[in-house]
């Protein structure tokens, strides 16, 4: 009998995208459970990540600004629906955004986006949304088939009020209504995770990840694992910097800030921290290869492959880097847990070419071109 307990621990085995950003359509079978994305740029392997964390934010409906990538933010004062536009392939939204994520136990997550105003068969039971489904809305809908077995659902209207950006400590962003208002899909798929090229992780973020691997007694494990990654980390603790609290990293004999540290050490820190705090969920990461010191590549593959097995953690990472690929072939001891894909742009459609362990460290050894 299917549960909410073995569909979580299993994974994702296909893709499906229709009308999402730069995808008309794509589709990506024979997953795995490290996928490295590859390919020119502009070729959707960013929008290919931001395509799986829809999916699977079913108790998050408004993880879909993401996808926005901030753009409402940096151009205007409020949000308009020109901008929620920008997640419709050709600016389309007359036409529905639909994602189809299938598991290797059959299980079958569907997600719909639309513009809830053009659509007449749209029924949401709660009398409040009803004046308030607008060009500036977004309809979500997931549905979960049990091997077509009762299948679950939940909708979710998210309207954008044309009221003035809110200020957030040093960033600008907008504050959604969104109502969950019919289904019983009430549990999260797998636990989601999403990292991007820009930025580093709140002071906060970062605490509470620590704070799970203490509970967890994997401390100890936690730092020999920063330690192979730079040999002089000698302790990590919850130390405060003018009353603030914050996460520091003794070298010697003084605790330093995390965000002293340098970008590629808070980015190892934060994948390798989130894969021992977090069991059976789905890591993204974007532009894995930037910030991480050539020298220390080898051994982040190692612990990369290590905890995705020991904790059940299913990744997908773009890269536009050949030596990084090279040292995965050079460090990752089971070929058969990886896949690589390649996205093509053909004129206005796309593909994805799947290479399958061996098949894909053969192609690497050959010299083939990733970028």
């Amino acid at each position: 009998m299917m549960t909410k307990e073995t569909l979580i621990k299993s994974m994702c085995n296909s893709v499906e995208i229709k009308n999402f950003k730069t995808f008309n359509t794509l589709k990506v079978n024979n997953l795995n459970q490290i996928n490295i994305i590859y390919g020119k740029n502009n070729a959707g392997k960013t929008a290919f990540l931001e395509a799986i964390y829809i999916a699977l934010s079913n108790t998050n409906p408004t993880n879909i600004l993401t996808a926005l990538r901030s753009f409402p933010l940096a151009f205007s004062q409020t949000t308009k629906e020109d901008s929620l536009n920008l997640l419709f392939n050709n600016f389309e939204y007359e036409k529905q955004i639909s994602i189809n994520l299938k598991f290797n136990n059959n299980a079958l997550l569907k997600t719909i986006i639309e513009k809830p105003f053009l659509k007449k068969d749209i029924i949401i039971e709660a009398d409040e949304l009803k004046t308030r489904i607008n060009p500036n809305s977004l309809y979500i809908k997931w549905e979960l088939d049990f091997l077509k077995n009762n299948p679950k659902f939940v909708e979710s209207i998210i309207n954008f009020p044309n009221s003035p950006i809110l200020e957030q400590t040093e960033q600008k962003s907008i504050s959604p209504l969104s109502t969950l208002s019919i289904g019983s899909l009430n549990f999260e798929i797998k636990p989601e995770f999403y990292f991007t090229a820009l930025g580093k992780a709140m002071s906060e973020f970062y605490i509470n990840v620590y704070g799970n691997i203490v509970r967890k007694g994997l401390k100890e494990s936690f730092i020999k694992t920063l330690k192979s990654i730079d040999e002089n980390v000698n302790d990590v603790d919850i130390i405060q910097i003018a009353g603030v609290p914050c996460i520091g990293i003794r070298m010697g004999n003084n605790y330093f800030p995390i965000d002293t540290m340098g970008e590629g050490f808070s980015k190892i820190f934060s994948i390798i921290a989130i894969m021992i705090d977090k069991q059976n969920g789905v890591l993204l990461i974007d532009e894995i290869e930037n910030g991480i010191y050539w020298k220390v590549q080898g051994s982040f593959w190692k612990y990369l492959e290590m905890f995705a097995k020991k904790f059940n953690v299913q990744i997908f990472a773009t890269t536009h880097s050949y030596e990084f690929l090279k040292n995965a072939i050079n460090n990752i001891s089971e070929p058969k847990i990886v896949s690589g894909i390649k996205i093509k742009r053909k004129k206005e459609s796309f593909e994805a070419n799947v290479l399958k362990g061996n098949e894909l460290f053969e192609m690497l050894e050959d010299n083939y071109e990733v970028r």
